[in-house]
């Protein structure tokens, strides 16, 4: 278990009320909350005066290039180093507050990827599993699965590419599903609910970020056999779309779209009104 795995017992505690509410709502109090919090620590981190005195600075800087563009290149380019020298200075001031923020914001998302961001599995709907081989894997591939769930289709497979799905049902309840792959044994948690929670979608091989931050934040879903045939796992449950039908151009904004798109709009005016720099 990895150092924040400890913590999901309170962030659960903290966070799970909003699971009683719709996912927009829920997602909008999330968003506001957590970026008037951003805002008000940016504020309280941050010199303001000296923000604002970069700030009119950039903006001076700006104007200026813009009006020596023409007339005078060589002054243009000379306003443009300074400038390009203030801005650097604002970043650098402003990352200040990230090292207050930046691990609770990683805890939330994670929480909020594991709680929010899908459609839990329904008693005797049908679900897809996909079994992710490695390169040139050949073979065959076959469901195993508990009491209470069934395969709908053929429980043998031969792998003819590196994707290969089975559908599954079931009744409500938490099963550990096992594929026999090639002569390897491979199990995966399912989570058939009535209620919003889903077990987590994806297992996989324990890559690089996971072995050198491991002990930050170990996967609820643990890893597979590094020297297995199978690369990962993944229970295909439905991704919530928090606008319904909304569609932009055939795109359908996800959970995490949503909390962007309100946190943009808390903060832009959170810093206006209380005139953050």
């Amino acid at each position: 278990m990895g150092l924040l795995n400890i913590l999901d017992p309170v962030m659960n505690a903290l966070l799970g009320p909003v699971l009683r509410l719709n996912y927009l709502l829920g997602i909008i109090i999330l968003s506001v909350v957590l970026s008037a919090i951003i805002t008000l620590v940016y504020k309280w981190t941050t010199n303001q005066q000296l923000m604002k005195s970069l700030k009119e600075d950039l903006k001076k800087l700006q104007e200026d290039v813009k009006k020596f563009q023409k007339d005078d290149p060589k002054k243009a380019l000379d306003k443009q180093k300074v400038f390009m020298q203030k801005n650097m200075e604002y970043m650098k001031h402003s990352f200040k507050s990230t090292f207050y923020t930046i691990i609770p914001l990683l805890l939330i998302f994670g929480w909020m990827q594991a709680n929010i961001a899908y459609l839990p599995l329904a008693a005797g709907e049908p679900f897809d599993v996909v079994i992710a081989t490695e390169q040139g894997f050949r073979g065959t591939i076959t469901a195993e699965p508990p009491t209470g769930i069934t395969v709908i289709g053929d429980a043998a497979k031969n792998v003819t590419g590196r994707s290969t799905p089975f559908t599954l049902q079931g009744d409500t309840g938490v099963y550990d599903v096992v594929f026999d792959v090639g002569g390897e044994l491979h199990s995966k948690e399912v989570k058939i609910s009535s209620w919003r929670d889903y077990s987590p979608t994806i297992k996989s091989k324990k890559g690089f970020f996971a072995s050198a931050f491991g002990w930050l934040y170990t996967s609820k879903a643990g890893y597979l056999d590094p020297d297995g045939a199978v690369f990962q796992i993944i229970i295909k449950n439905k991704p919530v779309k928090p606008f319904g039908a909304l569609s932009i151009f055939g795109w359908q904004p996800g959970w995490l779209a949503a909390y962007i798109i309100f946190s943009i709009i808390t903060s832009m005016g959170m810093r206006k009104v209380l005139k953050v720099y």
